[in-house]
């Protein structure tokens, strides 16, 4: 592939779709500092409604607001102006295609970008699988290539979660190779996510990478042989079945 420096940012018109506030920094933070001209949709609000998950905070709509504003904070230090909150269910997205292709295509057909960078279809959580999904199927609709960058996947020996590479040993995509200044302002956009800290930490800051979108096979699960995604459980055959779902 060309040097992604000429693929992605020089300019063009980029939509970044991820489905957690944090995701944009973890995976394209050094990409958010190069390119302004990026507008970042987040399609869930980041609140699971489990317990264990949002106790501390009192709730779980307290807690989806203290991640946006995290997410907000961490676009202001890269320089980003442009940003939409959909707010969907966190984990529940595979039940909600329909109405989230709708929201993207609108905003496809407003923003009108040139690149869509979205998540790998790698098997680690549902609802990174699903913006991989519906960014394949908005390719197809609007013409617009999707490069797609790992965050976490399941070792295929050991189910342990491997991050930021991609299953294919043989097509490991490009990496930006972050300035000083680059790495300690994706430190900062990370350190934004204040709620995340015990996630955060599990990832190399100083890597990023992409490449251009696979032709996924959506009918069956990103991990071979895996019965569950590794992070939330749910079982693979109800993800494919929502992709199946609404494919027909």
């Amino acid at each position: 592939m060309k040097q992604i420096s000429d693929d992605l940012l020089r300019g063009k018109r980029i939509l970044l779709i991820v489905a957690h506030p944090d995701d944009e920094s973890l995976g394209a933070g050094i990409l958010l500092q190069r390119n302004p001209n990026t507008h970042v949709v987040f399609c869930t609000s980041g609140a699971p409604h489990r317990l264990s998950i949002w106790r501390r905070f009192g709730s779980p709509w307290h807690y989806a607001r203290i991640r946006e504003n995290e997410a907000r904070a961490a676009l202001r230090i890269a320089g980003i102006e442009d940003f939409t909150f959909l707010r969907f269910r966190d984990g529940k997205l595979y039940r909600a295609l329909p109405k989230l292709y709708g929201r993207l295509a609108k905003i496809v057909n407003t923003w009108k970008p040139l690149l869509i960078v979205t998540h790998a279809f790698e098997g680690g959580h549902q609802d990174h699988d699903v913006c991989s999904f519906l960014c394949a199927r908005l390719s197809l609709s609007f013409n617009v290539p999707v490069q797609e960058m790992p965050l976490y996947r399941p070792d295929s020996g050991n189910g342990h979660l491997v991050y930021q590479t991609f299953r294919e040993s043989n097509n490991e995509g490009e990496l930006l190779e972050p300035t000083s200044a680059e790495l300690q302002t994706k430190q900062k956009m990370v350190s934004a996510h204040e709620s995340q800290g015990a996630v955060t930490s599990e990832f190399d800051v100083a890597r990023e990478l992409f490449r251009p979108q696979l032709r996924h096979d959506y009918q069956r699960p990103a991990a071979e042989g895996a019965s569950k995604l590794a992070v939330s459980g749910l079982a693979s055959d109800e993800l494919v079945a929502a992709f199946r779902a609404f494919s027909d």
